[in-house]
């Protein structure tokens, strides 16, 4: 599907870039998240969801870029699991790892994830 590529590539993009700029809102975030057992549920439950579905419309297993989405898809309903399932470990994880260089990166990843999702899904497309 290519909405769900073009949906990730935008996300993707901005959030990369979000967390690159703004990581200590990223870092206070967690430590919100951390106290209160509502948006733990929520972080975990979320991922889930969005994993799930992603796994139901986009199961491609291909040598090419759509793949990309299968894979997000995948780790989103993993981590999301995860993070429900053993959320105190999570938290002590997090907690020790989590600092504004360490959002910085995770931004950078994204950040490229979401251009090249963005170049395959959208660019190219407009070149067709």
């Amino acid at each position: 599907m290519l909405v769900l590529s073009q949906i990730f590539a935008l996300f993707l993009t901005v959030v990369g870039l979000g967390m690159i700029v703004n990581a200590k809102l990223f870092v206070d975030a967690f430590n919100e998240i951390k106290s209160n057992p509502g948006l733990r549920l929520i972080t975990g439950l979320m991922p889930i969801l969005l994993g799930s579905v992603v796994i139901a419309m986009h199961s491609v297993w291909v040598m090419a870029w759509p793949v990309l989405v299968t894979l997000i898809g995948y780790t989103l309903f993993i981590l999301g699991s995860l993070r429900y399932l053993f959320w105190k470990q999570w938290v002590n994880m997090m907690a020790r790892v989590l600092s504004k260089s360490v959002v910085r990166s995770m931004g950078v990843v994204a950040l490229a994830i979401g251009l090249v999702l963005g170049y395959y899904s959208i660019y190219m497309i407009l070149l067709i």
